[in-house]
């Protein structure tokens, strides 16, 4: 029986109308599986997390963000940001107009507004949906395929957010990969920062990084990991060292196990091959298609 459609604000951001169109593809994909209807809030505009602290400065680095909870505040239904950076931005941005009641009242920011509640995709996943519901719709367990969890700086930091896990030891990821079929390694580079912010200015340094952490998930025995965030993802795939090790999104990985297809999700556009992840699939009979 399908899922109920259940309605839910949603903020694209810049990159996934540009960049990472493909983690759009894919979020919009395991929505629909999981019965969830995206409404696009109208006139969106830009977090400002690229630049807006540094040309803006504190205020207007708020400001931005505000429009968005102002727009979502329209609304009685949570806000999903797939993009990490937006999700911080927008939460950030609550903390500290909770916290400035003064900057609040001139952005006329009120307790509708501060009562948004802001999801990624894992809490979506987790609070909206839930493990036991996403089990019952798996038709298409990834048995056998070993994922590394990958968390980044931005989905738990900094720790004063209302967070969805523990910025420490976060388990949230491995429980959705637990719930797909698939197995969740135990490693050490889930937290660490993939140098993302210094790929254009420092490409060295981002490299370094990067290798680190795909060998720490190779090492631990994973077939490959899973992002949030569409600029980790894009990083991790192209500053990793001959190493061809593949990263999915964690749409990818839920829309996977509930029978989705390859091409649906756009992983044919990914920068390293992705088809012998899909291999497990050839077990219950599904086609792996690209």
């Amino acid at each position: 029986m399908p899922a109920p459609t259940i309605p839910i604000s949603y903020y694209p951001g810049c990159s996934l109308e540009s960049t990472g169109k493909e983690y759009a593809e894919s979020i919009e994909v395991m929505c629909h599986k999981l019965g969830v209807e995206l409404i696009e809030l109208q006139g969106w505009t830009c977090c400002g997390a690229s630049s807006a602290g540094v040309m803006l400065g504190h205020e207007g680095a708020v400001a931005l963000p505000a429009l968005t909870l102002k727009q979502a505040a329209e609304f009685d239904r949570p806000l999903l940001a797939p993009c990490a950076a937006c999700y911080n931005r927008l939460m950030v941005a609550q903390r500290d107009l909770r916290r400035e009641p003064h900057l609040a009242e001139k952005l006329e920011i009120g307790p509708k507004e501060l009562a948004v509640k802001i999801l990624n995709p894992v809490d979506l996943i987790r609070d909206i949906i839930g493990l036991d519901r996403l089990r019952e719709m798996v038709t298409t367990p990834q048995t056998g395929l070993k994922v590394a969890a990958y968390y980044g700086c931005l989905l738990l930091r900094p720790k004063d957010m209302d967070t969805y896990d523990d910025p420490e030891q976060p388990t949230s990821i491995e429980a959705i990969i637990e719930a797909c079929g698939a197995t969740p390694i135990e490693w050490s580079g889930k937290m660490d920062c993939c140098g993302a912010g210094l790929a254009g200015t420092m490409q060295e340094a981002s490299e370094q990084l990067v290798t680190r952490i795909v060998k720490l998930a190779q090492h631990a025995g994973a077939d490959t990991a899973v992002a949030v965030c569409q600029l980790c993802h894009l990083n991790l795939e192209s500053r990793q060292r001959g190493l061809n090790f593949p990263v999915l999104y964690i749409s990818d990985l839920v829309a996977l196990a509930l029978g989705a297809m390859g091409g649906e999700l756009g992983l044919g556009r990914h920068l390293i091959d992705t088809r012998h992840i899909l291999a497990a699939r050839a077990a219950t009979g599904a086609t792996a298609e690209h």
